[in-house]
């Protein structure tokens, strides 16, 4: 059957900047096993798209995601970033992004 998922790239990037916004395009690309270039492009289309705002604090950048946007599909778009990384949380990314641990 070959090597396929669910979701997109796109949303593996997403996911990944949900539970750690701090992580840069060599960390998301090391979780997600996407080419790092692949990555940037995929990070230049979601800021392009406002689904994200990259933000500088510091010698840290942040990720912040509009979890209002809808989804682009025609079969998704009455559902929003947010329900989609509220499907994919578990409560270990929960309890992580409120303690502000790293991995």
């Amino acid at each position: 059957m070959g090597d396929w998922t669910f979701l997109s790239d796109h949303a593996h990037v997403l996911i990944v900047l949900a539970r750690e916004p701090r992580s840069d395009p060599t960390a998301v690309a090391r979780v997600t096993g996407i080419d790092g270039d692949d990555v940037a492009a995929i990070l230049r289309d979601l800021e392009a798209g406002g689904y994200i705002r990259r933000e500088r604090q510091g010698s840290t950048q942040f990720t912040f995601i509009d979890r209002d946007k809808p989804l682009r599909h025609r079969i998704e778009r009455n559902h929003t970033v947010g329900q989609l990384l509220d499907a994919v949380e578990s409560t270990a990314d929960t309890l992580r992004v409120r303690l502000g641990a790293k991995d």
